[in-house]
């Protein structure tokens, strides 16, 4: 996607009021010429929305909003409709507890049920886990650790949440090396 003279590559699309391209220098939206209007090859418009720069992590949806890695791989953002500026704006969610993210992270989940959590996997197989109800302004981290038993050592290498009838399922694959 080129946009603002660069020429950057699309690391993911999330559909929200409008269409989100995360590039390795922006988060660009795209919309037609008039509202409700389909985005077709002849009546599309993109616009940067924040210079930030996204990582090559999938972002999470949480209603309106999208949660996504920053380019650095470590800070954690969200991209929400403005209403005074008429478009999307991105607001880092770590700043508050900047060294969460560790080396770096690999992929986020949203868990709606029994509250709204996004899980993070970082590369060293810790797990913070962000607390996050925008509707009553709290946020808050804690950090999941897998449980190294007598034999073994353990790492989270991924997460998935599916929904379930009273709260959310989290799935967690936990490496264990064994001796």
């Amino acid at each position: 996607i080129a946009t603002g003279g660069t020429v950057d590559f699309v690391r993911w699309m999330l559909p929200l009021q409008r269409l989100v391209f995360g590039t390795d220098g922006c988060e660009a939206t795209a919309r037609a010429s008039t509202f409700d209007e389909p985005l077709t090859p002849t009546n599309i418009g993109v616009k940067d929305a924040s210079n930030l720069g996204v990582a090559a992590v999938s972002p999470a949806q949480m209603d309106g909003r999208g949660i996504f890695v920053q380019r650095s791989g470590v800070q954690v953002y969200e991209i929400l409709y403005s209403i005074e500026r008429q478009d999307y704006v991105s607001s880092e969610l770590t700043g508050l507890n900047e060294d969460i993210g560790g080396d770096g992270l690999l992929e986020l989940a949203v868990q709606r049920e029994p509250e709204p959590y996004v899980w993070m996997v970082r590369d060293d197989g810790e797990c913070p886990i962000l607390l996050y109800d925008p509707s009553e302004k709290v946020a808050g981290f804690i950090r999941y650790i897998a449980a190294p038993s007598i034999a073994a050592d353990a790492t989270v290498e991924s997460v998935a949440v599916l929904p379930g009838t009273t709260q959310s399922i989290v799935y967690l694959c936990v490496k264990r090396t064994i001796n």
